[in-house]
């Protein structure tokens, strides 16, 4: 991810030349065990900005609509735009605050879940299951 003595933000997604992008996505602790359990899903409504995980995931853009403000009424709680895009980039007023949504949990190449106290050992994410592709843990 990033490493202390020589960090670089993430520059801002560029259309047309960023085929894969770097995400992070903050959840509570019980969510993100569901996840490395049982992988991404379609979001079902679910609220953003929880606290206590995080997760940086690799995404495979595809094909990207960048909205700014006045046009995100035109994507929000709507799949609508599935037909044309693939991914919806939220290019916010502070460049630090972008967003975007994929369509598609299959467009998340690689993921990682930080969770940063007990809950790690309690909800059992510290140990080896199913679902963890190179079985190192």
């Amino acid at each position: 991810m990033f490493h202390a003595f020589d960090f670089k933000p993430l520059r801002r997604y560029k259309s047309g030349t960023d085929k894969t992008y770097i995400g992070f996505h903050q959840t509570k602790p019980e969510y993100a065990m569901g996840i490395a359990k049982t992988g991404f899903r379609i979001n079902t409504g679910g609220k953003a900005r929880s606290s206590g995980a995080f997760i940086c995931a690799e995404v495979n853009m595809k094909r990207v609509r960048v909205v700014n403000y006045s046009e995100l009424c035109e994507v929000q709680n709507t799949d609508a735009w599935w037909n044309e895009y693939d991914t919806i980039y939220y290019a916010h007023e502070q460049e630090n605050r972008d967003e975007f949504c994929v369509k598609d949990p299959a467009q998340i190449l690689n993921w990682i879940i930080i969770i940063d106290d007990d809950r790690l050992r309690r909800y059992g994410l510290d140990t080896d299951f199913n679902n963890t592709c190179c079985n190192c843990i």
